[in-house]
């Protein structure tokens, strides 16, 4: 599977509004210089250009802007000693999902104002594809399960890897950890996340459609925002499991149990195999008859039909859907179990607030 470079795409406006002459504002109230320190202006500073955009490492902690007047008789105003450091995966996770804006000032004093800029800060995923396959309604053949799902779908082309878990659980406000991983840890390698719990994917999936612009899906004590949920339970919670799914909004999502396997069969016209793709598991999946005892970099294995892999092995899926008012549903099999459980129909089942070594997610999303 082809590498994909993780960057945070952060977008910075620059507004100016002269305040002197047209001469004054084509000349001395710029900046002269604009330095950027943890992160990588889109194209080479122009003092006549109001609009940047900074593409910052994921890895990085701030992002630190040094701007400089074109004019040295002239103060520069808002940058604290002309260097601004925006920390956006600080303790509180300030910045990291949200809009910051900060005026700065070009001007000969503090009570004499000639130019002003305007720079505001947004967040958000870009150049980090999430792929997803869209899935469309009908019903399976009656050799391969006989399964109807009345609404198209998109689901992820790969499980949600250690990556993306830890670039949407950092600094969260639940208590979730986000290097819950107890295989490989690797994030630079597509490893699938595992050792995560059913409440837990709540707050990934509506922390992820927050940060991705989508509306999100879950809804607890009447709130979408994970940040007001309180800690994760560590046992049953009748509020967590009474969580409200509004199917109008556009967020992701857990898949339905039938959805997983609908997919997983290959969708509408999908072939009767014996697992996703094929009837040699070797072919498809990682269990423990040639996984060596750990997972695998999602993608490794041939995808089914619908172009989606590991559907079966390599790590349990968390679904939504209750397994006999005690469990949550999980599919597929895992690298640590038989073989046979990457057979359809591959179920398992799991305490939404307990989690095992080989038990991760996919994510999934109404077509809207």
């Amino acid at each position: 599977m082809k590498k994909i470079s993780i960057l945070f795409m952060l977008l910075i406006s620059f507004i100016f509004v002269g305040c002197g002459s047209s001469s004054d504002s084509n000349h001395d109230y710029k900046l002269s210089s604009l330095e950027i320190i943890g992160g990588t202006l889109d194209k080479e500073f122009n003092p006549d250009r109001k609009k940047y955009t900074v593409y910052v490492d994921i890895q990085a902690e701030t992002l630190s802007l040094n701007g400089s007047p074109l004019n040295p008789e002239y103060n520069v105003h808002g940058l604290f000693n002309n260097k601004n450091v925006y920390e956006f995966f600080g303790e509180n996770g300030e910045g990291f999902n949200s809009v910051v804006e900060h005026t700065v000032y070009v001007d000969n004093n503090e009570n004499e104002k000639k130019g002003m800029y305007l720079f505001e800060f947004r967040l958000k995923y870009e150049d980090y594809k999430i792929e997803v396959i869209k899935v469309k309604s009908g019903t399976t053949s009656e050799e391969n399960g006989n399964l109807t799902v009345e609404n198209d779908y998109y689901i992820g082309k790969y499980e949600v890897t250690q990556q993306l878990w830890y670039n949407v659980m950092k600094n969260n406000k639940n208590g979730v950890s986000a290097e819950p991983s107890q295989n490989v840890y690797d994030l630079s390698e597509n490893y699938p996340v595992d050792s995560v719990t059913w409440y837990e994917t709540l707050v990934f999936l509506n922390r992820l459609s927050i940060l991705e612009g989508y509306n999100p899906v879950y809804e607890i004590n009447g709130e979408f925002n994970p940040d007001k949920w309180g800690d994760i339970p560590k046992s049953r919670n009748i509020e967590w499991d009474e969580v409200v799914v509004n199917g109008n909004r556009n967020g992701y999502r857990l898949l339905t149990d039938i959805e997983w396997e609908y997919a997983a069969r290959g969708g509408k016209d999908g072939l009767p195999t014996k697992s996703a793709g094929s009837d040699d598991i070797d072919e498809v999946a990682w269990y423990n008859g040639n996984s060596g005892n750990t997972t695998h970099p999602v993608g490794e294995k041939l995808p089914n039909e619908l172009g989606i892999y590991d559907m079966c092995g390599n790590i349990w899926e968390i679904t939504f859907d209750w397994y006999i008012s005690v469990y949550r549903s999980d599919r597929g099999g895992g690298y640590n179990y038989s073989g046979s459980y990457c057979i359809f129909p591959g179920k398992g089942n799991k305490e939404p607030y307990a989690t095992e070594s080989c038990l991760g997610m996919r994510l999934a999303r109404d077509v809207k």
